[in-house]
């Protein structure tokens, strides 16, 4: 390794992905190696004194380290670091989780670079040889060999893996009301009946879950909505207690339901629209990092989940046989109808191995 230089790698990461970064940096350790892992008590981000730190960090480092994640490639400050990185022409070593398609990398600075995936034995293990193949008077078979020897016997490198395997799909909706309920009436009759819309949204949120739990995805509801959300929760207790070797993040619960239902009776008042101001900001939170939507049914909270999923880049399923939101996103483009592009009866009886096919194909 270069004289100047203290570090072996600088690993740029989104905050919300600390874990994965500090369980490379820990595998890199256990090969005697230090890389350049931002610290919490760092400078708030952006500030000269942080803008300062990095530089020094890369300008230290043999080589750049981005980690892509939902959650990284939307980072300004991310982005900011890759650049400081080609400025001064570092070797680039980008890695992915499985949640980033190589297309919006190449979206990313630095189009072209090869990408190695973080979920993947082979991959990790070359994405380590590669950068630890910097260090002076080693050969490729040496390294190699005690990579693959610490990799076994590491606690890091499976909690890397399992950090970048997981896929958070977030499930919204909800029985339609009001004018969702009318428009769908119109072309869905059988809506009518409540109770036969609320048996056959749990029966269908209940299967999909269970194809997409074992696809190995992991869900994110709101539990407080019963139709949707507290199915979800179900399928993803019932999924727990029948396996006894999981990883760590299966369900998440997240949402505003019933606040958000509540204030939206009369949101008129300045103060329950800046209410309504401060639930989208809420709800970017809980969105940011995830993959897919799906949206069943749905009103005007699911709608709003839509807009901000849009804004975010999330991959959208719309499912149009309860009506609401989902029936009305299924309308508005093709793009967000899926498994459901040749849907003709949209009346739920889903064949149980199409929901799994579809969902191991996402």
């Amino acid at each position: 390794m270069p004289k100047n230089k203290k570090y072996i790698a600088f690993i740029s990461f989104a905050d919300p992905d600390r874990n994965i970064a500090e369980a490379l940096h820990n595998f890199f350790w256990e090969l005697g190696e230090d890389t350049y892992y931002a610290p919490g008590q760092l400078p708030s981000a952006g500030s000269i004194e942080w803008k300062q730190a990095i530089i020094k960090g890369v300008k230290e480092s043999v080589c750049f380290l981005p980690i892509y994640t939902r959650n990284s490639i939307k980072r300004a400050w991310v982005l900011y670091e890759s650049g400081v990185a080609d400025c001064i022409n570092s070797k680039r070593y980008a890695a992915r989780v499985s949640s980033v398609s190589i297309s919006e990398i190449e979206k990313l600075p630095s189009p072209g670079v090869y990408v190695y995936d973080l979920f993947n034995d082979e991959s990790l293990t070359n994405l380590v040889v590669n950068i630890l193949m910097h260090k002076p008077n080693r050969t490729k078979s040496e390294i190699e060999a005690k990579v693959r020897k610490v990799f076994h016997k590491s606690k890091f490198s499976k909690q890397i893996i399992e950090y970048a395997k997981t896929r958070w799909v977030f499930i919204a909706g909800n029985i339609p009301n009001g004018h969702f309920l009318e428009d769908s009436i119109k072309q869905l009759e059988w809506l009518k009946d409540r109770n036969k819309v609320r048996t056959r949204i749990k029966s269908f949120t209940r299967k999909l879950s269970r194809a997409l739990l074992n696809a190995n995805f992991s869900l994110s509801s709101c539990d407080t909505v019963p139709a949707v959300g507290h199915s979800v929760h179900l399928e993803c207790t019932k999924h727990i207690s029948e396996h006894k070797s999981l990883k760590k993040d299966i369900f998440e619960h997240c949402g505003l339901y019933p606040l958000d239902r509540k204030s939206r009776i009369n949101p008129f008042s300045s103060a329950q629209l800046a209410l309504l101001r401060n639930y989208r900001n809420i709800r970017r939170g809980y969105l940011s990092d995830k993959e897919y939507l799906i949206v069943i049914g749905g009103n005007d909270g699911t709608m709003e989940e839509f807009e901000i999923a849009k804004e975010l880049g999330l991959k959208i399923w719309a499912i149009p046989c309860f009506g609401g939101a989902g029936l009305k996103l299924w309308q508005t483009d093709p793009d967000y109808q899926g498994h459901c592009a040749n849907c003709i009866k949209k009346d739920e009886p889903c064949d149980t191995t199409a929901l799994i096919n579809f969902a191991e194909k996402l």
